[in-house]
């Protein structure tokens, strides 16, 4: 019932937010203050992110075929995610984010290392309200209010994070912009979708790589509103779709699960 109280009045206030405030704010204000209503309706404080463990059945799309399985989501901080499925063909397709690294771990194949902008992707991406409060928290992204959107007749807040990387790190994407499109509904403030793109500076409305993220199913679970389906459409083409039936964010999770 509090949450729904605390839903209701943020939505009240930023229901009010759309174009007219945007040309009395500046793009920064603005972009911020919608950000941080929908952490607000989601998170009970972004001070403290919990660690987290979800269970539940995940369904994978490649060469035409799908492949159903069971997998289990483990996160802690803001940048650290395990990612394990047991397929139904018998494999195992796990994978480690940790910070900007990672590693992906299928079986019957050696390791192989996750490429730095799938890492800065898939960091927090099935808790939405932690992938902002990571936005938020990072001094060197630039955010902005994008506007009102429409997406499959839906009406949505666009606020866009980006960052110019340094030399080291832009030599490990490719001389690449980061661009993360959070996607806020202006009723329920939820974040329902996330777009992150990697653009050459002089093109940064035409993406080179799309990583898609796109949330339903929310519920309250431990004070926390949180999606429970969740999907991931890679260039266009459709990866996998998630289905939690549970997410516990009372439990510690150990370093050691983010380890490779």
């Amino acid at each position: 019932m509090k949450n729904s109280v605390r839903v209701a009045l943020l939505a009240s206030l930023i229901v009010c937010i759309p174009l007219t405030l945007a040309a009395q704010q500046s793009q920064d204000d603005t972009a911020r203050q919608v950000l941080q209503n929908a952490v607000s309706a989601s998170l009970p404080s972004s001070s403290q992110i919990p660690d987290s463990v979800s269970t539940g059945s995940i369904s994978y799309f490649w060469a035409s075929q799908k492949v159903d399985g069971s997998v289990t989501i483990s996160t802690k901080g803001t940048a650290k995610v395990s990612f394990a499925t047991s397929l139904s063909d018998g494999s195992k397709r796990n994978w480690i984010v940790n910070n900007t690294a990672g590693v992906s771990k299928v079986s019957g194949q050696p390791d192989a290392k996750i490429q730095r902008s799938s890492a800065l992707s898939l960091a927090s991406f099935n808790i939405p309200a932690v992938k902002a409060v990571q936005v938020l928290q990072d001094t060197t992204m630039k955010i902005s209010y994008m506007g009102v959107t429409t997406k499959n007749e839906h009406t949505f807040h666009r606020i866009r994070a980006q960052k110019t990387f340094g030399k080291d790190d832009a030599a490990a994407t490719g001389n690449k912009n980061l661009l993360i499109d959070f996607l806020v509904d202006p009723q329920t403030l939820q974040i329902l979708r996330i777009e992150v793109r990697f653009a050459s500076p002089s093109t940064d409305q035409i993406p080179d790589e799309a990583y898609v993220f796109t949330y339903s199913d929310y519920r309250t679970q431990n004070g926390y509103l949180l999606p429970f389906q969740i999907q991931e459409d890679v260039n266009g083409q459709r990866v996998w779709t998630v289905q939690l039936d549970s997410v516990d964010c009372n439990q510690s999770v150990s370093d050691s699960i983010f380890t490779f």
